[in-house]
Protein backbone atom coordinates (compact mmCIF):
# COMPACT_ATOMS: atom_id res chain seq x y z
CA UNK A 1 0.00 0.00 0.00
CA UNK A 2 1.44 3.37 -1.02
CA UNK A 3 1.20 6.44 1.17
CA UNK A 4 -1.33 8.26 -1.03
CA UNK A 5 -3.75 5.35 -0.83
CA UNK A 6 -3.97 5.54 2.95
CA UNK A 7 -7.24 6.78 4.47
CA UNK A 8 -7.56 10.56 4.60
CA UNK A 9 -7.59 10.48 8.39
CA UNK A 10 -4.19 8.74 8.50
CA UNK A 11 -2.61 11.16 6.03
CA UNK A 12 -3.99 14.05 8.04
CA UNK A 13 -2.64 12.66 11.30
CA UNK A 14 0.83 12.32 9.76
CA UNK A 15 0.69 15.87 8.46
CA UNK A 16 -0.37 17.14 11.88
CA UNK A 17 2.97 15.93 13.28
CA UNK A 18 5.05 17.70 10.66
CA UNK A 19 6.50 21.21 10.62
CA UNK A 20 5.64 23.55 7.77
CA UNK A 21 8.76 22.79 5.62
CA UNK A 22 8.04 19.06 5.86
CA UNK A 23 4.39 19.62 4.96
CA UNK A 24 5.46 21.46 1.81
CA UNK A 25 7.78 18.59 0.92
CA UNK A 26 5.02 16.08 1.51
CA UNK A 27 2.70 18.05 -0.77
CA UNK A 28 5.18 17.54 -3.62
CA UNK A 29 5.02 13.74 -3.48
CA UNK A 30 1.81 13.47 -5.51
CA UNK A 31 -1.22 15.39 -6.70
CA UNK A 32 -3.41 13.24 -4.49
CA UNK A 33 -1.44 14.12 -1.35
CA UNK A 34 -1.42 17.78 -2.35
CA UNK A 35 -5.18 17.75 -2.73
CA UNK A 36 -5.62 16.02 0.63
CA UNK A 37 -3.41 18.51 2.46
CA UNK A 38 -5.10 21.45 0.76
CA UNK A 39 -8.60 20.41 1.76
CA UNK A 40 -9.57 22.81 4.50
CA UNK A 41 -12.85 21.20 5.44
CA UNK A 42 -11.33 17.79 6.26
CA UNK A 43 -8.02 18.78 7.82
CA UNK A 44 -8.51 22.11 9.58
CA UNK A 45 -8.55 20.58 13.07
CA UNK A 46 -5.24 18.83 12.36
CA UNK A 47 -3.55 22.14 11.54
CA UNK A 48 -4.95 24.06 14.50
CA UNK A 49 -1.70 23.73 16.48
CA UNK A 50 1.79 24.12 15.00
CA UNK A 51 5.35 24.94 16.03
CA UNK A 52 7.24 27.45 13.91
CA UNK A 53 11.02 27.74 14.13
CA UNK A 54 12.84 31.03 13.68
CA UNK A 55 14.66 29.86 10.57
CA UNK A 56 14.36 31.02 6.98
CA UNK A 57 13.10 27.61 5.81
CA UNK A 58 10.39 27.36 8.45
CA UNK A 59 9.15 30.93 8.07
CA UNK A 60 9.18 30.82 4.26
CA UNK A 61 7.24 27.56 4.30
CA UNK A 62 4.68 29.05 6.66
CA UNK A 63 4.11 31.93 4.23
CA UNK A 64 3.82 29.61 1.22
CA UNK A 65 1.38 27.21 2.80
CA UNK A 66 -0.99 29.85 4.16
CA UNK A 67 -3.03 30.53 1.07
CA UNK A 68 -6.75 31.17 0.69
CA UNK A 69 -8.67 27.98 1.43
CA UNK A 70 -5.63 26.14 2.78
CA UNK A 71 -6.11 23.89 5.79
CA UNK A 72 -3.03 25.55 7.33
CA UNK A 73 -5.08 28.74 7.74
CA UNK A 74 -6.93 26.94 10.52
CA UNK A 75 -3.91 27.57 12.76
CA UNK A 76 -5.12 28.72 16.17
CA UNK A 77 -2.39 27.72 18.60
CA UNK A 78 1.08 28.78 17.45
CA UNK A 79 4.45 28.20 19.14
CA UNK A 80 7.42 30.28 17.97
CA UNK A 81 10.72 28.56 18.79
CA UNK A 82 14.18 30.07 18.66
CA UNK A 83 17.44 28.11 18.46
CA UNK A 84 20.28 28.72 20.89
CA UNK A 85 23.91 28.71 19.78
CA UNK A 86 23.10 30.51 16.53
CA UNK A 87 24.82 33.82 15.77
CA UNK A 88 22.59 36.06 13.70
CA UNK A 89 23.49 39.33 12.03
CA UNK A 90 21.11 42.30 12.42
CA UNK A 91 20.13 41.83 8.77
CA UNK A 92 19.18 38.20 9.38
CA UNK A 93 17.12 39.14 12.44
CA UNK A 94 15.33 41.78 10.37
CA UNK A 95 14.71 39.17 7.67
CA UNK A 96 13.11 36.85 10.21
CA UNK A 97 10.91 39.68 11.46
CA UNK A 98 9.73 40.48 7.93
CA UNK A 99 9.04 36.81 7.14
CA UNK A 100 7.09 36.25 10.37
CA UNK A 101 5.15 39.46 9.74
CA UNK A 102 4.20 38.19 6.29
CA UNK A 103 3.11 34.83 7.74
CA UNK A 104 1.03 36.50 10.45
CA UNK A 105 -0.49 38.83 7.86
CA UNK A 106 -1.52 35.85 5.71
CA UNK A 107 -3.05 34.18 8.74
CA UNK A 108 -5.00 37.31 9.60
CA UNK A 109 -6.17 37.75 6.00
CA UNK A 110 -7.03 34.18 5.03
CA UNK A 111 -8.08 32.41 8.22
CA UNK A 112 -11.69 32.17 9.29
CA UNK A 113 -11.06 33.77 12.69
CA UNK A 114 -8.44 36.28 11.53
CA UNK A 115 -6.63 35.92 14.84
CA UNK A 116 -4.79 33.43 17.08
CA UNK A 117 -6.29 31.79 20.13
CA UNK A 118 -2.90 31.28 21.76
CA UNK A 119 0.72 32.18 21.14
CA UNK A 120 3.66 30.57 22.96
CA UNK A 121 7.35 31.43 22.88
CA UNK A 122 9.88 28.66 23.29
CA UNK A 123 13.63 28.10 23.14
CA UNK A 124 15.29 24.87 22.13
CA UNK A 125 18.84 24.28 23.36
CA UNK A 126 20.39 22.34 20.53
CA UNK A 127 23.47 22.82 18.42
CA UNK A 128 25.60 24.87 20.85
CA UNK A 129 29.29 24.73 20.01
CA UNK A 130 31.76 24.30 22.87
CA UNK A 131 35.28 22.87 22.95
CA UNK A 132 34.97 21.72 19.36
CA UNK A 133 31.83 19.68 20.08
CA UNK A 134 28.16 20.21 19.41
CA UNK A 135 26.20 20.12 22.65
CA UNK A 136 22.56 19.19 23.03
CA UNK A 137 21.46 21.07 26.13
CA UNK A 138 18.08 19.35 26.02
CA UNK A 139 20.00 16.31 27.28
CA UNK A 140 19.93 16.33 31.11
CA UNK A 141 23.50 15.14 31.56
CA UNK A 142 24.95 17.61 29.09
CA UNK A 143 22.89 20.44 30.57
CA UNK A 144 24.28 19.79 34.06
CA UNK A 145 27.86 19.69 32.77
CA UNK A 146 27.53 23.03 31.02
CA UNK A 147 25.14 24.84 33.34
CA UNK A 148 27.23 28.03 33.37
CA UNK A 149 27.27 28.15 29.57
CA UNK A 150 23.51 27.94 29.48
CA UNK A 151 22.34 31.47 30.45
CA UNK A 152 24.29 33.39 27.81
CA UNK A 153 22.98 31.33 24.90
CA UNK A 154 19.49 30.96 26.33
CA UNK A 155 18.87 34.59 27.30
CA UNK A 156 20.18 35.92 23.99
CA UNK A 157 17.86 33.57 22.13
CA UNK A 158 14.90 34.38 24.38
CA UNK A 159 15.27 38.13 23.83
CA UNK A 160 15.67 37.67 20.07
CA UNK A 161 12.66 35.35 19.81
CA UNK A 162 10.53 37.73 21.88
CA UNK A 163 11.54 40.86 19.94
CA UNK A 164 10.99 39.28 16.52
CA UNK A 165 7.60 37.85 17.48
CA UNK A 166 6.30 41.02 19.12
CA UNK A 167 7.44 43.15 16.17
CA UNK A 168 5.64 40.78 13.77
CA UNK A 169 2.46 40.96 15.85
CA UNK A 170 2.59 44.73 15.90
CA UNK A 171 3.25 45.13 12.17
CA UNK A 172 0.67 42.53 11.11
CA UNK A 173 -1.99 43.53 13.62
CA UNK A 174 -2.73 39.86 14.33
CA UNK A 175 -4.63 39.59 17.61
CA UNK A 176 -4.11 36.95 20.31
CA UNK A 177 -7.40 36.29 22.04
CA UNK A 178 -6.93 33.71 24.78
CA UNK A 179 -3.41 32.90 25.98
CA UNK A 180 0.05 34.44 25.66
CA UNK A 181 2.78 32.19 27.06
CA UNK A 182 6.25 33.72 27.26
CA UNK A 183 8.76 30.98 28.16
CA UNK A 184 6.67 29.90 31.15
CA UNK A 185 7.04 26.21 30.32
CA UNK A 186 10.75 26.35 29.39
CA UNK A 187 13.15 25.28 32.12
CA UNK A 188 16.01 27.70 32.90
CA UNK A 189 14.82 30.29 30.40
CA UNK A 190 13.24 33.65 31.12
CA UNK A 191 12.68 37.04 29.59
CA UNK A 192 14.34 40.11 31.16
CA UNK A 193 11.47 41.95 32.83
CA UNK A 194 12.26 45.28 31.17
CA UNK A 195 11.66 43.69 27.74
CA UNK A 196 8.14 42.67 28.79
CA UNK A 197 7.37 46.08 30.30
CA UNK A 198 8.37 47.72 27.00
CA UNK A 199 5.19 46.26 25.48
CA UNK A 200 3.23 48.96 27.31
CA UNK A 201 4.69 51.52 24.90
CA UNK A 202 4.98 49.26 21.86
CA UNK A 203 1.30 48.22 21.86
CA UNK A 204 -0.24 51.34 23.39
CA UNK A 205 -2.14 52.23 20.22
CA UNK A 206 -3.05 48.71 19.04
CA UNK A 207 -5.71 46.13 19.91
CA UNK A 208 -3.48 43.07 19.52
CA UNK A 209 -3.92 42.06 23.18
CA UNK A 210 -7.21 43.81 23.95
CA UNK A 211 -9.09 40.49 24.17
CA UNK A 212 -6.31 38.47 25.80
CA UNK A 213 -7.57 36.36 28.70
CA UNK A 214 -4.43 34.68 30.08
CA UNK A 215 -0.80 35.79 30.43
CA UNK A 216 1.85 33.31 31.57
CA UNK A 217 5.41 34.58 31.70
CA UNK A 218 8.78 33.70 33.18
CA UNK A 219 10.83 36.80 33.99
CA UNK A 220 14.32 37.56 35.25
CA UNK A 221 16.73 40.40 35.81
CA UNK A 222 18.48 41.75 32.71
CA UNK A 223 21.30 39.37 31.78
CA UNK A 224 25.00 40.24 31.92
CA UNK A 225 28.11 38.10 31.65
CA UNK A 226 29.65 37.14 34.99
CA UNK A 227 32.79 39.24 34.79
CA UNK A 228 33.57 38.43 38.44
CA UNK A 229 34.50 34.82 37.67
CA UNK A 230 32.85 31.61 38.75
CA UNK A 231 32.26 32.34 42.43
CA UNK A 232 30.87 35.45 44.09
CA UNK A 233 32.22 36.92 47.30
CA UNK A 234 29.67 37.81 49.96
CA UNK A 235 29.57 41.54 49.11
CA UNK A 236 28.90 40.93 45.41
CA UNK A 237 26.37 38.22 46.20
CA UNK A 238 24.47 40.48 48.63
CA UNK A 239 24.48 43.21 45.97
CA UNK A 240 23.09 40.83 43.36
CA UNK A 241 20.39 39.64 45.77
CA UNK A 242 19.41 43.24 46.45
CA UNK A 243 19.17 43.83 42.71
CA UNK A 244 16.81 40.85 42.46
CA UNK A 245 14.50 42.63 44.88
CA UNK A 246 14.67 45.90 42.95
CA UNK A 247 13.95 44.17 39.67
CA UNK A 248 11.20 42.03 41.17
CA UNK A 249 9.32 45.04 42.52
CA UNK A 250 9.85 47.01 39.31
CA UNK A 251 8.51 44.02 37.36
CA UNK A 252 5.34 43.93 39.47
CA UNK A 253 4.78 47.65 38.86
CA UNK A 254 5.38 47.17 35.13
CA UNK A 255 2.86 44.34 35.06
CA UNK A 256 0.23 46.60 36.60
CA UNK A 257 0.79 49.02 33.74
CA UNK A 258 0.01 46.27 31.24
CA UNK A 259 -3.65 46.42 32.21
CA UNK A 260 -4.00 49.22 29.65
CA UNK A 261 -3.03 46.96 26.72
CA UNK A 262 -4.59 43.80 28.22
CA UNK A 263 -7.85 45.08 29.73
CA UNK A 264 -9.68 41.72 29.43
CA UNK A 265 -7.07 39.67 31.30
CA UNK A 266 -8.58 37.08 33.64
CA UNK A 267 -5.49 35.06 34.61
CA UNK A 268 -1.97 36.29 35.40
CA UNK A 269 0.83 33.78 36.03
CA UNK A 270 4.29 35.21 36.78
CA UNK A 271 7.41 33.12 37.38
CA UNK A 272 10.79 34.62 38.37
CA UNK A 273 14.07 32.92 37.46
CA UNK A 274 16.96 34.09 39.62
CA UNK A 275 20.09 34.52 37.48
CA UNK A 276 22.16 35.55 40.48
CA UNK A 277 25.58 35.09 38.82
CA UNK A 278 24.48 36.88 35.66
CA UNK A 279 22.21 39.66 36.93
CA UNK A 280 23.13 43.30 36.53
CA UNK A 281 24.82 44.40 39.76
CA UNK A 282 24.53 48.15 39.22
CA UNK A 283 22.91 50.08 42.05
CA UNK A 284 21.94 53.01 39.81
CA UNK A 285 18.51 51.63 38.95
CA UNK A 286 15.72 53.23 40.92
CA UNK A 287 13.45 50.95 42.92
CA UNK A 288 9.83 51.95 42.51
CA UNK A 289 7.22 51.71 45.21
CA UNK A 290 3.94 50.10 44.24
CA UNK A 291 1.15 52.58 44.87
CA UNK A 292 -2.63 52.17 44.88
CA UNK A 293 -4.08 51.94 41.39
CA UNK A 294 -6.92 50.07 39.75
CA UNK A 295 -5.57 47.37 37.41
CA UNK A 296 -6.92 44.33 35.57
CA UNK A 297 -10.54 44.88 36.56
CA UNK A 298 -11.58 41.49 35.13
CA UNK A 299 -8.78 39.45 36.71
CA UNK A 300 -9.94 36.41 38.67
CA UNK A 301 -6.73 34.39 39.12
CA UNK A 302 -3.16 35.40 39.95
CA UNK A 303 -0.11 33.22 40.60
CA UNK A 304 3.26 34.70 41.63
CA UNK A 305 6.29 32.39 41.94
CA UNK A 306 9.90 32.97 42.96
CA UNK A 307 9.90 36.76 43.09
CA UNK A 308 11.79 38.93 45.62
CA UNK A 309 9.78 41.81 47.02
CA UNK A 310 8.74 43.56 50.24
CA UNK A 311 5.71 43.28 52.49
CA UNK A 312 4.26 46.63 51.46
CA UNK A 313 4.80 46.11 47.73
CA UNK A 314 3.31 42.64 47.41
CA UNK A 315 0.39 43.66 49.64
CA UNK A 316 -0.36 46.69 47.47
CA UNK A 317 0.02 44.62 44.31
CA UNK A 318 -2.60 42.13 45.53
CA UNK A 319 -4.92 44.97 46.53
CA UNK A 320 -4.54 46.60 43.12
CA UNK A 321 -5.50 43.49 41.13
CA UNK A 322 -8.12 42.19 43.64
CA UNK A 323 -8.16 38.58 42.37
CA UNK A 324 -10.65 35.91 43.42
CA UNK A 325 -7.88 33.29 43.51
CA UNK A 326 -4.30 33.97 44.65
CA UNK A 327 -1.25 31.71 44.66
CA UNK A 328 2.06 32.78 46.20
CA UNK A 329 4.88 30.26 45.90
CA UNK A 330 8.55 30.73 46.82
CA UNK A 331 8.02 34.48 47.25
CA UNK A 332 10.78 36.07 49.34
CA UNK A 333 10.18 39.20 51.44
CA UNK A 334 13.31 41.29 51.82
CA UNK A 335 11.63 43.33 54.54
CA UNK A 336 8.47 42.94 56.59
CA UNK A 337 6.31 39.91 57.27
CA UNK A 338 3.34 38.09 55.79
CA UNK A 339 1.06 39.08 58.68
CA UNK A 340 -0.56 42.02 56.91
CA UNK A 341 -0.88 40.07 53.67
CA UNK A 342 -2.63 37.15 55.36
CA UNK A 343 -4.80 39.56 57.33
CA UNK A 344 -5.93 41.32 54.15
CA UNK A 345 -6.67 38.10 52.28
CA UNK A 346 -8.84 36.82 55.12
CA UNK A 347 -10.80 40.03 55.71
CA UNK A 348 -14.44 40.11 54.55
CA UNK A 349 -13.65 43.07 52.28
CA UNK A 350 -11.04 41.11 50.31
CA UNK A 351 -12.10 39.66 46.95
CA UNK A 352 -10.01 36.51 47.54
CA UNK A 353 -12.09 33.34 47.95
CA UNK A 354 -9.35 30.80 47.13
CA UNK A 355 -5.68 30.89 48.10
CA UNK A 356 -2.61 28.69 47.91
CA UNK A 357 0.69 29.43 49.68
CA UNK A 358 3.83 27.34 49.34
CA UNK A 359 7.39 27.84 50.64
CA UNK A 360 7.21 31.54 51.49
CA UNK A 361 10.18 33.37 52.99
CA UNK A 362 10.66 36.22 55.43
CA UNK A 363 14.23 37.19 54.80
CA UNK A 364 16.18 33.94 55.20
CA UNK A 365 13.45 32.09 57.10
CA UNK A 366 10.91 29.68 55.66
CA UNK A 367 7.31 30.23 56.79
CA UNK A 368 5.55 27.28 58.47
CA UNK A 369 1.81 27.34 59.10
CA UNK A 370 0.10 26.45 62.37
CA UNK A 371 -2.13 23.76 60.89
CA UNK A 372 -2.05 19.97 61.12
CA UNK A 373 0.71 18.39 59.09
CA UNK A 374 4.49 18.08 58.98
CA UNK A 375 7.29 20.09 57.43
CA UNK A 376 9.09 18.94 54.30
CA UNK A 377 12.28 18.44 56.34
CA UNK A 378 13.29 18.57 60.00
CA UNK A 379 14.82 21.36 62.09
CA UNK A 380 17.22 21.26 64.98
CA UNK A 381 15.42 21.66 68.29
CA UNK A 382 11.92 22.34 66.96
CA UNK A 383 9.01 20.64 65.26
CA UNK A 384 7.37 22.73 62.56
CA UNK A 385 4.11 22.51 60.68
CA UNK A 386 3.78 22.42 56.89
CA UNK A 387 5.08 25.20 54.66
CA UNK A 388 2.06 24.79 52.36
CA UNK A 389 -1.41 26.11 53.03
CA UNK A 390 -4.49 26.21 50.82
CA UNK A 391 -8.02 27.34 51.42
CA UNK A 392 -10.55 24.62 51.98
CA UNK A 393 -14.24 24.36 52.73
CA UNK A 394 -16.65 27.24 52.47
CA UNK A 395 -14.80 29.67 54.72
CA UNK A 396 -11.52 30.95 53.24
CA UNK A 397 -11.59 33.86 55.69
CA UNK A 398 -10.34 31.97 58.72
CA UNK A 399 -7.33 33.67 60.32
CA UNK A 400 -3.92 32.42 59.15
CA UNK A 401 -1.25 31.79 61.79
CA UNK A 402 2.35 30.83 61.12
CA UNK A 403 5.75 30.46 62.76
CA UNK A 404 9.39 30.92 61.87
CA UNK A 405 11.90 28.15 62.79
CA UNK A 406 14.22 28.95 65.67
CA UNK A 407 16.81 26.33 64.73
CA UNK A 408 18.64 25.41 61.54
CA UNK A 409 17.33 22.86 59.08
CA UNK A 410 18.92 19.43 59.42
CA UNK A 411 20.61 17.83 56.47
CA UNK A 412 18.60 14.98 55.00
CA UNK A 413 17.80 13.35 51.66
CA UNK A 414 14.42 15.14 51.75
CA UNK A 415 16.04 18.53 52.12
CA UNK A 416 18.60 17.77 49.41
CA UNK A 417 15.88 16.85 46.94
CA UNK A 418 13.91 19.94 47.96
CA UNK A 419 16.90 22.20 47.31
CA UNK A 420 17.56 20.55 43.95
CA UNK A 421 13.96 21.06 42.86
CA UNK A 422 14.15 24.75 43.81
CA UNK A 423 17.38 25.22 41.87
CA UNK A 424 15.84 23.60 38.79
CA UNK A 425 12.74 25.77 38.94
CA UNK A 426 14.14 29.11 40.10
CA UNK A 427 17.90 29.07 39.44
CA UNK A 428 19.41 30.45 42.64
CA UNK A 429 16.96 29.52 45.40
CA UNK A 430 14.29 32.13 46.22
CA UNK A 431 15.19 32.38 49.93
CA UNK A 432 18.68 32.92 51.24
CA UNK A 433 17.95 30.23 53.81
CA UNK A 434 18.58 27.73 51.08
CA UNK A 435 22.17 28.78 50.57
Amino acid sequence: MSFHTLPLEIVGLVAALLDFPDILTLRLTSRTIRAILSEKSTNSRLFSQKQVYLTRASLTSMIQIMRPGSAACALQHCTITGFTGVTLTPNRVEEYKQLLTAAFSNLKKYSTEGRLASLSLHVTRRGIQANGKTLDLEDDETSMLHVFALPKFTWETAIRTFNVTMAALQDSGLCVDDHLNIFDDVEACSLPYDALVSLNRQFASTTVFSSLKRLSVSLSSPYRDNVDGGALDSAIEDSRRSIQGTHGINALQGLLGMSTIMPSLKSLDVHWYNILHFASATQSETRVQIKPQLAFTQLSRCRIRGIHTTESDILQFVKNIHPKSICLADVSLETGSYASIFDYITTPDSSVIHFYFDDLYEGSALVHFDVPGVSKFRYRGSTMGPSTLKSCGDDPKEAIHYRIPSGRALGSPERTRWLQSKTAEYGAQPGSATR
